[in-house]
């Protein structure tokens, strides 16, 4: 059974229940402190963080000592932010094959929790957390983040997330989710009336799943829940999706970006929908083609970056695959944190049924990740409604067992709404941007543009 991060710490163990509050209290309380930084102790701050992961790195992860040695750099070279260059990128498949030897030698087996990237690039990658403590940061961050609007613990929280059940209430946490899977027209009424009954105070979803809810209502002018702010993730939002939500529901809209890799943690605030990166949470940097670090306002490149938060698996000049534009403003909440204007690259798409009914893609790639470790990249093709082609690009491994146990999870998962396809092919053709989409929809629906 799958699990969001909320359910998870119902599941953690009695001692790492320790971990994770020890965890959660630090980092909130830095924070608390970090946020009215000015930009000379936020330097301090990444200078003191770097060297002390540079240093962890070299003497207790097989693959960074490896790496210094070839590159005869010591320890001493690596002093401020900017010395970080002088290191080299890590990307995708360089993790892929080097698995073991990215795990940190200090840490017991026990310690160590694999987990899988999602999102919309289509590319299994695995990796591998200390749970509680990685549940522990996470709460943290998205604490201060949700306290912009005035968020606080006895606060009522909806949240459509991409769980396996309809619905699930978690009493501790006051939050009541929402599956954002179930996308039929009986779906959405039952969501409003749910919703309605509980009265949250925030929902939190993809933005997709939640501007398919939101038309939908809106087209039947329903009553909009009185809510005091809405806090997404895991998609680029679109300007007048943002207008939707804001004038629906009548109030703020805050967008978040990350990725499951944790080594960028950056969200909108109230007074822009511009993105701060938090610097305590990694650094970023965003490169042009040539590799060189882009800083001028309105240029744009791919972002690398490097974790602070995850010790156990660290990564040094990640390379995202991600595209950003570069911003340069002071802004009125007063944090002097990197701030880009936008992200480029990352998508929001739909798969439409037999009965017309469109589904949020986001999430997906879970259906096949978790019912296959076997395959390179994969990507969704569609153009007949409820007809799915699953295009796959075979990694070692990869058997009949493979095949059915995906065609199997999304049987499961959607019954007769999918007749699914698995088409196998050597390679991916990428964007010019060097990415490939995950989701390829040739159908004409009633999504504005």
């Amino acid at each position: 059974m799958k699990h969001n991060r909320i359910s998870q710490v119902y599941y953690l163990r009695p001692f790492s229940y320790i971990t994770f509050f020890n965890t959660f209290s630090s980092w909130y309380h830095l924070l608390k402190k970090s946020q009215h930084w000015t930009k000379a102790q936020v330097q301090k701050h990444q200078s003191q963080r770097i060297k002390e992961l540079i240093s962890h790195s070299v003497r207790n992860v097989p693959y960074y000592r490896k790496l210094f040695d070839s590159y005869g750099i010591k320890l001493d070279h690596i002093n401020k932010p900017s010395d970080i260059t002088k290191l080299p990128y890590i990307t995708r498949e360089d993790i892929k094959h080097n698995l073991s030897q990215l795990k940190a030698e200090n840490y017991p087996k026990n310690a160590f929790k694999k987990t899988m990237t999602g999102g919309t690039t289509g590319s299994p990658l695995e990796l591998y957390i200390e749970h509680a403590q990685w549940l522990g940061v996470h709460f943290a961050f998205n604490k201060i983040y949700m306290e912009q609007a005035g968020y606080h613990w006895a606060d009522k929280v909806v949240s459509f997330t991409g769980i396996s059940e309809r619905y699930m209430y978690h009493p501790f946490h006051r939050t009541f989710e929402i599956s954002s899977f179930y996308t039929a027209k009986k779906d959405f009424d039952e969501w409003y009336d749910k919703i309605l009954k509980f009265k949250p105070s925030f929902i939190t979803s993809y933005p997709s799943s939640l501007i398919l809810f939101t038309q939908y209502v809106c087209n039947l002018q329903k009553k909009a829940p009185v809510l005091k702010a809405i806090f997404l993730h895991g998609e680029t939002i679109f300007d007048w999706q943002r207008k939707l939500l804001q004038n629906y529901y009548d109030c703020p809209v805050f967008d978040q970006y990350g990725h499951r890799e944790r080594c960028v943690f950056a969200t909108t605030c109230k007074h822009s929908d511009k993105y701060h990166v938090f610097p305590e949470y990694g650094l970023m940097e965003i490169i042009d083609r040539k590799g060189n670090i882009v800083t001028k306002k309105g240029e744009q490149g791919e972002i690398v970056a490097t974790g602070f938060t995850n010790k156990v698996f660290p990564l040094i000049r990640y390379k995202t695959g991600d595209i950003a534009v570069v911003d340069e403003i002071d802004c009125e909440c007063g944090r002097q944190y990197p701030v880009i204007e936008r992200i480029i690259g990352r998508t929001q798409e739909f798969l439409v049924t037999h009965t017309h009914e469109r589904v949020p893609a986001t999430g997906l790639y879970h259906v096949i990740a978790e019912h296959s470790h076997h395959i390179k990249e994969c990507q969704l093709y569609q153009e007949k409604e409820g007809d799915l082609i699953i295009y796959v690009v075979k990694d070692e491994g990869f058997s009949e067992h493979d095949e059915k146990h995906i065609l199997h999870a999304f049987k499961d998962r959607f019954k007769d709404s999918f007749s699914v396809t698995l088409r196998f092919i050597p390679s991916i053709k990428r964007t010019e941007q060097g990415k490939y989409r995950y989701v390829i929809q040739k159908i004409h629906n009633s999504q504005r543009e």
